[in-house]
């Protein structure tokens, strides 16, 4: 779907045409899905919460100005509404995948190649990130959001952004470092 579809399709939406909305659910909803799965670690977790962001989206897309993109717009709230239900479960971020489960389990220790053990030293740290600083880590680097986005995103400014990446890397580094 090209921006100016989308924005066509967002107008029509907000003059009334709700159906058109299952076309914005079926652009975006696997790219949240991916998000919040890896967020929150348990598939059925991130299936409900990744219905509340699309049903809180649908609410106020009347609301919607286009002042940013559509999806930095969306992943503002996917990113609020995940680390509220963080929060509140009072859970640390998850951090896993393909990669993070193989190194985790399905490689004796022994095998480990050396750049396996600083993965997996990475690993370690990432899952000792506050929410906000991990989600922030996560949107930066696997959906590769702009410093700009995830200025839009979070609610900070670029620099400020720029400041918190880069002592959420230091902080990662140290405790990588202080490990071995």
């Amino acid at each position: 779907m090209t921006t100016v579809d989308e924005k066509q399709i967002i107008e029509r939406i907000q003059k009334g045409e709700n159906e058109l909305f299952g076309l914005l659910l079926a652009n975006y909803s696997n790219q949240i899905f991916g998000l919040i799965v890896r967020m929150v670690g348990n598939r059925e977790d991130a299936e409900e919460l990744t219905q509340d962001v699309f049903l809180k989206v649908f609410r106020a897309l009347p609301d919607y100005r286009g002042e940013s993109s559509f999806s930095t717009w969306l992943y503002r709230i996917a990113y609020n509404c995940a680390v509220s239900k963080i929060r509140k479960k009072r859970q640390r971020f998850y951090w896993g995948g393909p990669l993070w489960e193989r190194l985790a389990g399905e490689v004796p220790e022994e095998e480990f190649t050396p750049q396996e053990e600083q993965l997996e030293s990475l690993e370690q740290a990432l899952r000792r990130l506050p929410p906000e600083e991990a989600l922030m880590i996560l949107m930066f680097y696997w959906e590769k959001k702009s410093v700009q986005e995830l200025a839009k995103i979070t609610g900070l400014s670029a620099g400020n952004v720029k400041v918190r990446l880069h002592r959420i890397r230091e902080k990662l580094k140290k405790w990588i470092l202080d490990k071995k």
